[in-house]
C-alpha cells in the first residue's frame, strides 16, 4: 500500500492507479511493467496515529470529491472536478437503486468466507444457503455484464464492447431465494449513464456542472497477474522516511 500522501493526487485528478506507477490507459490483456513506491516504515502508524488519521480523513475526502463533496479543503473542484452524474445509488435510501426488486440492503455483494478465502457470494459457483436478492448490492449501475465468449484473447474490446448479458439472466448470474429481479432498468442505456430523471443527479454548483467529468465517480483499478519468481528484475519494498515530505 502505497502512502496517501504519495496517491492523494492521483485519486484526485484520476490520472493514475495509485501504487502501481501506472498512467491511466486501456491495456487489456497486455504485459506490462510495474514498479513499488515507497510505503510507509513498520511501526509509522503506531508511532504516529495522529497523521495516520489524518491521511486517512485526506484520502476520504479526496475520493468523495467525485461526488462533488469538498469537506476541509483538501482538494477543490478547478482540480479535482466533480462527476457529471453525482447519484450515489445508496442501497435503503428513497430512489437509490429503483430498478431492482428486491431492492438491495448492501452497498456490495456480501462477504463469504469458502476455502479459507474470503470472497463474495457473486464469487462462488453456487450461493450459500439462505441467499436473497438483495444480498447482491446494487446492480449494474454504470455497465452490464458481458459474456466470457465473446473475449478473444490477444485481441482489444471491440468497439460495440463485448457481448452483454440481458436483465433476464440475473436469475442464473445472481442466485438466490428469491433472486434479484429487474423493476423499470432503462432500455436505452445504464443507470449511470441517464442525463436526467430518476437515476441522475447533477452537481448543485452550476460552475462544477460545467467543469464536471464524465465518469469521474468510477474507480479504475487494474487486476494484474504477477508470475515472475523474486530475482534482480523484481524489486523489493522501499521504505519512505519519516522525514520525508
Amino acid at each position: 500500500m502505497a502512502s496517501s500522501r504519495r496517491t492523494l493526487p492521483w485519486i484526485r485528478s484520476r490520472r493514475q492507479w495509485p501504487g502501481v506507477g501506472l498512467e491511466h490507459q486501456r491495456l487489456g490483456d497486455r504485459a506490462l511493467r510495474v514498479h513499488r513506491p515507497p510505503v510507509d516504515p513498520p511501526g509509522y502508524r503506531r508511532r504516529h496515529p495522529r497523521a495516520h488519521a489524518l491521511s486517512h480523513r485526506f484520502a476520504v475526502s479526496a475520493v468523495n470529491s467525485r461526488f462533488d463533496q469538498y469537506e476541509g479543503g483538501v482538494c477543490s473542484a478547478n482540480g479535482a472536478p466533480p462527476d457529471f452524474n453525482i447519484k450515489a445509488y445508496t442501497p435503503g435510501a428513497s430512489g437509490g437503486t429503483p430498478w431492482m426488486n428486491p431492492r438491495p440492503n448492501r452497498q456490495s455483494a456480501q462477504e463469504s468466507t469458502h476455502g479459507g478465502r474470503l470472497h463474495t457470494i457473486a464469487d462462488l459457483s453456487a450461493p450459500p444457503a439462505g441467499t436473497t436478492g438483495d444480498l447482491y448490492g446494487p446492480l449494474w449501475a454504470h455497465s452490464k455484464a458481458v459474456k466470457f465468449s465473446s473475449y478473444v484473447p490477444g485481441s482489444g474490446e471491440p468497439r460495440n464492447g463485448y457481448a452483454r448479458f440481458a436483465t433476464g439472466d440475473w436469475g442464473a448470474l445472481y442466485p438466490g431465494t428469491p433472486p434479484p429481479a429487474s423493476s423499470g432498468y432503462p432500455s436505452s442505456t445504464q443507470p449511470y449513464h441517464q442525463g436526467l430523471g430518476a437515476h441522475y443527479t447533477r452537481p448543485a454548483d452550476d460552475l462544477h456542472l460545467a467543469i464536471s467529468v464524465v465518469e469521474r465517480q468510477v474507480l479504475h483499478i487494474p487486476l494484474l497477474a504477477c508470475p515472475v519468481a523474486p530475482g534482480s528484475n523484481v524489486a523489493p519494498p522501499r521504505w519512505r522516511s519519516e522525514n520525508s515530505s
